[in-house]
């Protein structure tokens, strides 16, 4: 898949900073590691779109993808792919809203110092 360069394309970058989402021809956008920014890499190419992918926004924690092109709105479900469900405390803690409370925490972990979870 060829990545068009043009300034004026739509890109989004994971609230995290280390992934980047752009556009591609024939429906794909491409999402890229850039946490080495002299060596980005790509993590997956999505291709579920009619036309070429116009508009991409990552949600405020990170673990969706809009992708909209040719009158249709795609969103990916990130945690399938390794660069994201990498992170798997981050994803839980997204998943349950948060850590456990000092209470929570004396209820389900006897025996054990408090330690904050998320």
């Amino acid at each position: 898949m060829e990545v068009r360069s043009s300034p004026y394309e739509p890109y989004a970058f994971h609230p995290a900073g280390s992934l980047v989402a752009g556009p591609g021809a024939e429906g794909m956008a491409a999402l890229w590691n850039v946490d080495d920014p002299g060596h980005p890499y790509r993590v997956a190419t999505l291709d579920q779109h009619p036309e070429d992918v116009e508009d991409l926004e990552f949600s405020a924690n990170g673990r969706l993808l809009a992708t909209a092109g040719g009158g249709r709105v795609n969103i990916w479900d990130l945690g399938a792919f390794p660069e994201i469900a990498a992170d798997t405390i981050g994803m839980a803690c997204d998943v349950a809203g948060g850590g456990l409370s000092t209470e929570e925490w004396e209820t389900y972990v006897v025996g054990m110092p408090y330690e904050k979870s998320c």
